[in-house]
C-alpha cells in the first residue's frame, strides 16, 4: 500500500508542475473517484 501512496504523490507532483497546483488537486481528485467508482462495478 505504501507504493501506491507514494506513487499518486508522484504523480500529484508531476501534475502540479506541469499543470499548476489547483489543476493538480483537481485533476488527481478526479482519478481518485473515478477508480472508487470502478471498484464498485466490479
Amino acid at each position: 500500500m505504501k507504493v501506491i501512496k507514494q506513487a499518486w504523490k508522484e504523480l500529484y507532483k508531476r501534475y502540479s508542475e506541469v499543470l499548476g497546483e489547483d489543476a493538480g488537486k483537481q485533476l488527481t481528485k478526479m482519478l481518485y473517484e473515478s477508480g472508487s467508482q470502478l471498484e464498485q462495478k466490479l
